[in-house]
């Protein structure tokens, strides 16, 4: 997962995922556990060393989703704790991980509502008070799927009005979403 070639780490990923997802019997958390052992012998990277080891990271927590492997661990919660955990810390490393963070975020949020619904609400708080263009995207998916909490509490007096989207709040959407035109010379995912 931590190869210096895109397509290398792409196709090892790819494969990986299409393995454990036949492979029932290994657990997530072993993936997990196997991550953690490379993290510690990896203290001080600097450079390409570095980013193949952020990219590890992820790439790890999407073969993890990819396959499956949270439904079959028996202690789902923790899973998908730990998921989370990992991709909010490397992506807060480098700016070019924040995109794809939060992207693997929304998926994390969609595919699982409930298991862990105290996190996406302090993550909601967090990602209302320091709004960017990625965060934007994971509060757009955490209002949609759980449009029962007091999202005016959660917003904090940060925006207008409690749903994000409303007219009332374009001026704020539109000075975040200018952002992406600056960072990102294409469309970015949070358009989509």
């Amino acid at each position: 997962l931590n190869s210096s070639r895109d397509a290398a780490r792409l196709g090892f990923s790819l494969a990986l995922t299409l393995l454990l997802e036949k492979m029932d019997f290994v657990p997530a958390e072993y993936v997990y556990y196997t991550q953690d052992g490379i993290s510690e012998k990896n203290k001080g990277l600097k450079g390409q060393e570095e980013k193949e080891y952020y990219f590890a990271r992820m790439f790890a927590v999407m073969v993890v989703l990819r396959a499956r492997m949270i439904d079959r661990s028996e202690n789902k919660k923790d899973v998908i704790e730990k998921s989370i955990k990992i991709v909010q810390e490397t992506m807060k490393k480098k700016s070019y991980l924040m995109e794809w963070g939060c992207t693997i975020l929304k998926d994390i949020i969609n595919e699982y509502k409930v298991k862990v619904e105290p996190i996406y609400k302090e993550m909601a708080v967090e990602y209302s008070k320091n709004c960017s263009v990625d965060t934007l995207m994971v509060l757009l998916t955490l209002q949609r799927n759980f449009k029962g909490w007091d999202w005016k509490g959660i917003l904090n007096n940060e925006w207008e009005n409690e749903i994000i989207t409303s007219a009332e709040n374009v001026e704020k959407l539109s000075e975040i979403l200018k952002e992406s035109t600056k960072a990102h010379p294409r469309l970015h995912s949070t358009w989509l």
